[in-house]
């Protein structure tokens, strides 16, 4: 399909193509944008294994990927063992929400062009087909113009689907990769508050 065709498509779904490619293009921006702040985040897991048992263990061993905000949070949760567990916990779990809170920044973007744009498609066919209707209204013996404008002004609600499938598979995307980062929090501040408390009774009974 060459560019004038292609243009003449775009021409054929009327206005509503110009939100719907700048949705297209917020799709793509927000997906790109959660993808590289997730990869950050990620680098933690290529020695996480090895970290959570150490820390089962009563060690400490340095987290993969310091430059990531849940292996800052693992260190910053460290020189917290001297305090009471439950306060411990505490701020572990509102520095743990803070940052999934940040992460999860423009996803909801993804969730509102999911319903918009099909609803886009659907009211620029409707217009269309309106506009199209009307060459009845005008003169009659039209028949092939009409159609041939239905055919067209389809174009709007075939653009708006693809554009929300796009989006909706973008979503799904990211959203998993977000479970496993919120499950892989869990994990690791379970074994830091179980090593916590290990340290602290093998202090005791050294000292009794």
């Amino acid at each position: 399909m060459d560019l004038e065709r292609i243009w003449q498509l775009f021409q054929a779904g009327g206005i509503v193509m110009y939100p719907l490619v700048f949705c297209s293009i917020l799709v793509l921006a927000v997906t790109l944008e959660r993808h590289w702040s997730y990869k950050e985040a990620e680098q933690f897991r290529k020695g996480k294994d090895e970290f959570v048992r150490a820390l089962l263990e009563g060690r400490w061993l340095e987290p993969q990927g310091a430059s990531g905000p849940i292996a800052k949070l693992l260190k910053d949760a460290y020189s917290w063992r001297g305090l009471e567990t439950s306060v411990q916990l505490q701020m572990f779990e509102n520095t743990a929400a803070s940052i999934m809170g940040r992460f999860r920044e423009r996803i909801s973007y993804l969730e509102t062009i999911v319903t918009l744009a099909p609803l886009l498609g659907l009211l620029g066919t409707v217009v269309g087909m309106i506009q199209s209707f009307k060459v009845l209204a005008v003169k009659t013996g039209q028949m092939q113009a009409i159609t041939g404008g239905v055919g067209e002004a389809l174009v709007a609600t075939a653009t708006g689907l693809c554009v929300a499938v796009l989006a909706l598979l973008c979503h799904s995307w990211l959203c998993q990769r977000l479970d496993r980062l919120a499950g892989d929090l869990e994990e690791c501040g379970a074994a830091l508050l179980t090593g916590s408390s290990f340290a602290a009774g093998r202090r005791s009974r050294e000292t009794a």
